[in-house]
């Protein structure tokens, strides 16, 4: 991706000049816009490099320390200010001090340069990096995809050609919008435009402004936009530990769930693969961890602590586990089918309080006595002894291949 780094030290830029904010200079430049109007964030996506004319706007020494906390806020890459009679007259100390203090570059150009040619020369920059960033994600996809041979050189030199360690250690997370088909429902835009280029451009914008984020904090993380997912593939070494990328990454979460109220994001994280040749497993388990029941209050879903479902997963004839089930809880749920009942959802609550009567009883809202008679009829249809341990936990496993068969989406990746 380009930065304001990249721009200043590219020769077609050379009017430009830095004037604070270079330890912002990493930030990155999705385009080039200018502003017209103010505020600047409901006009912008984030990461546009803006140029600032000041025609007809407030240009006091106020009026622009504002305006450069404004394009901060709106998660700008940087600020271009465009000096002479007719626009502004030059840059306060107070406004070079604000910038600084908010890492965020400001540069200013003369008005008498060719500001439409620099704004190109920009964009073309912008562009060439997104094809450079393109083939990047074609490679990264490959693996994914394709049937890999251990001594396909051809990945090896790709990946070399990408600046891509082959054989170092890698972890591929998956950031998820979780209920953004809900969350598509309930917008007003919906009702404004085709409903398929509605949420293609709505996920286009979420994903770009995730990656926006991820690309400002770090440079040796890659991303690969999939749908309601973006896949994430982050090195593991002494630079990168995972605990400082499942930071980042739930700190994008909060940036999102920030800019649109009431969206629900989750990350499932698949184990450390050995070499670029593993990282079509890393994934599909790092989707597979998404698939555990998921907390209000959690973000991280770790493959690494799956427990059991490790195990399930890794069964390949459901036959054989839909057998387990079909003479013990599969056999209540037939019951509530046939009789409008809820024992097996009395029996989810039980075992998941570990056989605390009365905590269950009130997690149901009901008596204790009437949950005692419904596990008395429960022990009655399945022909068991609740109180015996290994019972407990025949049904307590029986439960989770009941929700692993039953509940879990498909694993077939990029199809």
């Amino acid at each position: 991706m380009a930065t304001c780094r990249d721009i200043l030290y590219n020769n077609a830029a050379r009017d430009l000049t830095l004037v604070a904010g270079e330890r912002g200079l990493d930030r990155v430049i999705t385009w080039s816009s200018s502003i017209l109007v103010r505020p600047v964030n409901p006009w912008n996506n984030g990461g546009e490099l803006a140029f600032y004319y000041g025609a007809g706007m407030d240009n006091s020494e106020t009026g622009l320390n504002e305006l450069v906390e404004e394009c901060c806020d709106a998660n700008l890459a940087g600020l271009v200010i465009l000096l002479g009679n007719t626009y502004v007259l030059e840059i306060p100390s107070s406004v070079i001090q604000t910038a600084n203090k908010l890492n965020f570059p400001l540069f200013t150009v003369d008005s008498e340069a060719y500001v439409t040619g620099l704004q190109q020369s920009i964009v073309l920059h912008v562009t060439m990096e997104e094809k450079a960033k393109a083939e990047k994600a074609e490679f990264w996809r490959s693996l994914f995809l394709e049937d890999l041979r251990e001594n396909d050189r051809e990945i090896f030199n790709k990946a070399h050609y990408f600046g891509v360690d082959p054989a170092g250690l890698y972890c591929v997370y998956v950031l998820r919008f979780d209920n953004m088909e809900d969350y598509v429902e309930s917008s007003k835009g919906i009702m404004q435009m085709d409903h398929a280029i509605f949420v293609n451009d709505f996920l286009d914008n979420v994903n770009k402004k995730a990656e926006y984020f991820i690309a400002g904090q770090s440079s040796q993380i890659w991303t690969l936009p999939r749908q309601k997912d973006l896949v994430v593939i982050a090195p593991e070494n002494a630079k990168v530990p995972a605990s400082k990328t499942i930071q980042l990454l739930i700190d994008v979460c909060h940036n999102l769930e920030t800019t649109y109220p009431k969206a629900r994001f989750i990350i499932g994280k698949g184990m450390t693969a050995d070499g670029v040749l593993h990282l079509r497993e890393s994934y599909i388990q790092a989707r597979r961890a998404l698939t555990l029941p998921l907390e209000d209050d959690k973000y991280l879903y770790d493959y690494n602590t799956m427990g059991i479902y490790k195990i399930l997963f890794n069964i390949n004839s459901k036959a054989v586990l839909d057998d387990y089930i079909q003479n013990t809880i599969y056999r209540l749920r037939e019951y509530d089918v046939k009789y409008n009942a809820s024992l097996f959802d009395t029996l989810q609550v039980y075992l998941d309080n570990r056989g605390n009567v009365s905590k269950a009883a009130a997690d149901l809202y009901i008596h204790r006595n009437t949950f005692l008679q419904r596990l008395a009829k429960i022990e009655n249809i399945l022909e068991v002894d609740l109180s015996n341990n290994q019972v407990f936990y025949d049904l307590q496993f029986s439960m989770q291949i009941f929700f692993y068969l039953y509940d879990t989406s498909s694993e077939v990746p990029f199809l």
